[in-house]
């Protein structure tokens, strides 16, 4: 067979930052489509088209049912090459669509790059221009040689009962138009022309369309109904019977007929018709419907999805299915595999009815009784019975009880059947004794460790103080490995907790037994009683203060990556971090994976081992969950559905919880990563384990295929980049719109040693406006507030033409930008430091003086004048009104507009109004746009329109729009008026 994920792209190979042995292979499949018409012909009709803009190309599919599936397969024309490609390697389909003119649509995003930034190491980024091609995109419209495309209709001009008719077409997207027109109209005189269409359309998709249109409308009635049942298209029949599910709910009336339609179609042979019968039968309480799922479930049991459907439907019917699945057993004889499958998941389904004894109990002991033996499959289902309902025994399987210790004990019996035999035991109060000495047995036992945990887990639920006697029982003869899982257990209720901190207290067991994460546990416990008993039978640490820790583990002892086999550090990984890490390719996965963090600097690493719950990120905060049983349990929440919770665990043995065996679920607040591991880690090995952690994982590969989870950002090498004349701006734009975050960092080094030299300072100030004006427009706080800190002159110093661009051009613009005022958000940053608002007092002082400044360049004369804007009218309103004059120059009059928009104060807006005239045409558009964002300055603007000192023109559609949108019904009544004009 052809391997249908080889791709046939014509275009040359670009540079891939990631996946680079991905080559040729589908790796970014979106924008699926389907063609839904006629117009090409029955080979391109239901065809599926997939884009890869990866490869610059789109795939053509057939579309197959087998079974309760679909599958796609390619056309034999089409196996060495593709339904569409281009030579451009910018060329980016991202979604196609069949259009209501029967051509099919294409929607090229045209761009250079489309990886993820994070793929790409800082310094080849730096030299790509991320955006470009981002103004280029466009669409194809695609249409067969020779075919004209379909007129597209207006639908608005129609009458109802035409527009109901143009339901009666083999374009799907027309279709959906005609629906969707008619739902909005919602007019009962589209159901004859609807109907119509329902009965005797050419178009078998037509005939349902019709059918969900009426539906949808409240319409459709059973008589239409039950003729698309008989439809000769299964789609169609298929979809009336969806529609059925309404007659079959609880307290329907029944349509005559519609049970003996039912049980036609069960031996329909088309799959949909049989899954969507599986599933609607479950709408309905009727016993008939119940032995109708059986036949289907014994027919089908073999076919996953059929399974599932049936299941889905089961719980109105668990007991006529269970009492089916009994008469399926044959004495002396096993179901057939599929049969069995079933019955397992039925069992499941069965144990989370509201009443399972109702449900199954009866079946259950059927099973029993079919065989003489409670083995193999016999031995699981029961297990699993007793176990949810919490030791409800069928009648008939006291007796056996003794058979199946028997069986837990025999060396010789099968593996699965000895481990479900363990399930079973220490439920029937008369035999726990026994039963309890068995599963001590087992669980100190290290022949077979499948057999050792499940008694450790079955010793765990009993609650019994006998097991945790059994569990500490020649404790000290146990292996380490003995000892972990057990500890495991013992720590799961608090009663048991007490007696191992009385053992260690009294030294029968080593506090060292206890790994770090459970001594911090066990140190932070809820129950107060615990923490205090443990406080008293552990050793103190040396000290409970983090960042002393961190602080002694700085400046490591040098040590080279070690060679392969020629270091510790495997070792202490295994003995230290294993548990919850994964490292390459060994460990589990409970905390993240540290090869993606080999890349860190080595700080980094001694403030997460030594002090893990300074920072801790939101997926892995421990959970502590209580269960009905007693049992306490602890882990990270890997997964969670509405039935039950996945807790991963130190040690990689994942646990599975019922919501319904859960009490109570508290997070911890903190990492499930111990603290105290300098306790286990001398300098020494921490500098091995480092070194074996920060070791390249792999050969150094080149930049542009290396794929780095987290690649290094190095802001001097970034500013570095910023300066370098041989770089381009795209290029120095991609390096700086990629760090966002290291947007100060970056501007702290643009500073660095930049002296006196104003030459030096105007070829750097073009990249400081842009990354404070970055930082401003994300409205970044801590960002914003180191870099008011940093361009704010200290007492008795000037105002430095580079600390103008960055708060007038950057901060205060980019804030405005964002549709933030200004002017309150820094008050609201700096407030609590008083020397910096004195300082920041001084600096607008000195921004008034820098603006009235012939000798400093426009550009940064309009900084100062925005900072100006930060003052009140009273202090700086005179001084900005000069600035608005017929011949001032453009840039300065733009400063004043902005640093007056800026102002909360009326007078302000006022002044604006009366320079409209003044003003150039790009500064009238940006005070006409800023007046907008404020309902005073709006009706001021307004004002000055009615009495025509501005033209009407001005008053865009866009801007129109968003008067008739406003708070204010003033402005709304307005902006109507000028409507109607």
């Amino acid at each position: 067979q052809p391997d249908a994920n080889q791709l046939h792209p014509i275009s040359r190979p670009s540079e891939r930052f990631n996946d680079p042995d991905h080559l040729n292979r589908p790796t970014s499949v979106c924008g699926i489509g389907i063609y839904r018409d006629d117009l090409w012909g029955a080979s391109f009709e239901g065809n599926a088209f997939v884009c890869e803009p990866v490869h610059n190309l789109v795939r053509r599919f057939g579309l197959l049912q087998q079974g309760a599936l679909v599958r796609a397969r390619k056309f034999e024309s089409e196996q060495s090459r593709e339904f569409m490609a281009s030579s451009d390697a910018w060329h980016r389909p991202v979604q196609v669509r069949c259009g209501p003119d029967g051509g099919l649509w294409v929607v090229d995003m045209y761009r250079f790059l489309v990886e993820h930034p994070r793929w790409i190491t800082p310094q080849r980024l730096a030299s790509l221009d991320m955006r470009a091609g981002a103004d280029m995109g466009r669409l194809f419209r695609i249409g067969r040689a020779g075919v004209p495309f379909r007129e597209v209709r207006d639908l608005t001009r129609m009458q109802i009962g035409e527009l109901a008719g143009s339901m009666d077409t083999p374009n799907g997207v027309e279709r959906d138009r005609v629906q969707l027109a008619l739902f909005h109209r919602a007019d009962p005189a589209c159901v004859p022309s609807l109907s119509r269409v329902a009965n005797e359309s050419r178009y078998p998709a037509a005939r349902a369309q019709a059918l969900a249109a009426l539906a949808m409308g409240g319409w459709l009635e059973w008589n239409l109904i039950e003729g698309a049942l008989r439809d000769p298209d299964h789609r169609v029949a298929a979809m009336a019977l969806r529609f059925c599910e309404r007659f079959l709910q609880q307290g329907a009336s029944v349509p005559g007929g519609l049970w003996s339609q039912l049980a036609e179609l069960e031996n329909n042979p088309a799959p949909v018709i049989q899954q969507q019968l599986a599933l609607s039968l479950g709408q309905s309480p009727d016993l008939r419907a119940g032995k109708l799922l059986a036949r289907l479930a014994q027919k089908h049991a073999a076919d996953p999805w059929m399974r599932a459907s049936i299941l889905s439907s089961a719980p109105p019917h668990i007991s006529a299915l269970m009492e089916s699945t009994a008469d399926w057993v044959k004495p002396g004889a096993d179901p057939a595999p599929p049969i069995l499958i079933f019955m397992e998941h039925l069992l499941a389904t069965a144990l989370a009815h509201s009443n399972p004894h109702a449900a199954g109990v009866s079946t259950v002991n059927r099973w029993v009784e079919s065989d003489g033996t409670l083995r193999g499959w016999r031995l699981s289902m029961v297990a699993r019975w007793v176990e949810t309902t919490k030791g409800m025994i069928p009648g008939s399987l006291g007796p056996r009880m003794m058979g199946v210790r028997e069986t837990a004990a025999d060396s010789s019996a099968a593996i699965p059947d000895r481990r479900d035999a363990v399930r079973l035991l220490g439920w029937m109060q008369e035999q726990r004794g026994l039963d309890l000495e068995v599963l001590g047995s087992l669980a100190s036992s290290s022949e077979f460790p499948e057999l050792r945990s499940a008694a450790l887990e079955r010793l765990g639920k009993s609650g019994d103080s006998t097991s945790s006697i059994m569990l500490l029982k020649d404790w000290g003869r146990k292996s380490p490995a003995l000892r972990t899982e057990a500890l495991q257990v013992l720590l799961s209720r608090d009663l048991w907790i007490h007696q191992v901190l009385e053992w260690i207290r009294k030294g029968d067991m080593a506090a060292q037994d206890l790994s770090p994460a459970q001594r911090t546990a066990l140190l932070k416990h809820p129950n107060q009683g615990i923490r205090e008993l443990a406080q008293a039978s552990l050793p103190p640490a040396a000290t409970d203060d983090r960042q002393q820790i961190v602080l002694r583990y700085s400046n490591l002892p040098s040590i080279q990556p070690p060679a392969a086999g020629g270091s510790n550090g495997p070792a202490l990984f295994q003995a230290n971090c294993a548990s919850c890490h994964r490292f390459k390719g060994n460990g589990f996965r409970v905390g993240p994976d540290l090869d993606s963090l080999a890349s860190r600097d080595e700080p980094f690493w001694i403030q997460q081992i030594l002090n893990p719950n300074a920072i801790v990120e939101p997926r892995f905060v421990a959970y502590q969950v209580s269960l009905t049983d007693g049992r306490e349990v602890s882990g990270v929440i890997e997964s969670e559905s509405a039935a039950s919770l996945q807790l991963a665990q130190p040690g990689g043995s994942p646990l599975s919880i019922l919501r319904s065996e859960i009490s109570v679920v508290r997070p911890m607040s903190l990492s499930l990563m111990p603290e105290g591991l300098e306790e286990s880690l001398s300098r020494e090995a921490m500098a091995s384990l480092l070194a074996y952690l920060r070791a390249p994982t792999a050969k150094e590969q080149p930049s542009a295929t290396r794929q780095p989870s987290a690649p290094p950002r190095d802001p001097k090498a970034l500013a570095a980049i910023l300066l370098d004349a041989r770089v381009s701006d795209a290029e120095k734009e991609g390096a700086a719109a990629t760090h966002p975050h290291l947007a100060f960092a970056i501007l702290q080094e643009l500073v660095r040693e930049l002296g006196d030299d104003s030459k030096e300072e105007y070829r750097r100030i073009p990249w400081m406006w842009r990354v404070s004006l970055m930082a401003g427009r994300r409205a970044d706080h801590g960002q914003l507030r180191r870099m008011i800190d940093l361009a704010t002159p200290q007492p008795n110093e000037r105002l430095r033409d580079w600390q103008a661009v960055v708060i007038g051009g950057g901060v205060i613009n980019g804030l405005s930008q964002a549709g933030i005022q200004p002017g309150p958000r820094i008050h609201d940053l700096i407030a609590g430091d008083r020397a910096l608002l004195a300082r920041w007092e001084q600096a607008l002082k000195l921004a008034a003086l820098m603006a009235e400044s012939s000798t400093v360049p426009e550009g940064t004369r309009y900084d100062a004048i925005r900072m100006m804007g930060m003052e009140t009218w009273t202090a700086r309103g005179d001084q900005l009104r000069k600035f608005l004059g017929l011949t001032t120059h453009p840039e300065l009059q733009m400063g004043a507009v902005s640093a007056l928009s800026d102002m909360p104060e009326p007078e302000a807006g006022l002044e604006i109004a009366k320079a409209f005239s003044l003003l150039t045409p790009s500064n009238l558009q940006l005070a006409i746009d800023a007046a907008l964002q404020r309902a005073d300055r709006t009706l001021i603007f307004l004002k000055a329109v009615d009495e025509g000192r501005l033209d009407k023109k001005h008053i865009t559609p866009e801007r129109l729009e968003k008067l008739r949108s406003a708070s204010d019904p003033k402005i709304r009544t307005w902006a109507r008026a000028v409507s109607r004009e």
